[in-house]
């Protein structure tokens, strides 16, 4: 459960709508930062865009261990080191 006011599955507008079906397609459920955008499901599917570009080019076990660095670069607006 989020402590943020969400729209519900079914009070979803057709985009956000199908951001929740994908997401119970993919694990079963909602995921919690699907519904936190859910106000804006624009800015949460340019997030999902900008996500695919960076795992495209990438081999999936260094995405996942620098994803967490993404978001807070992103979150914060620093830049990321180099390694």
């Amino acid at each position: 459960m989020t402590f943020i006011d969400t729209v519900p599955e079914q009070a979803a507008p057709p985009a956000l709508a199908g951001h929740y079906a994908a997401d119970r397609a993919a694990g079963g459920e909602v995921r919690n930062y699907t519904r936190a955008f859910s106000h804006r499901p624009d800015v949460y599917g340019a997030w999902r865009e900008l996500s695919a570009t960076l795992q495209s080019g990438m081999d999936p076990r260094r995405y996942a261990a620098l994803e967490p660095a993404f978001r807070d670069a992103l979150t914060v607006g620093r830049p990321i080191a180099a390694s």
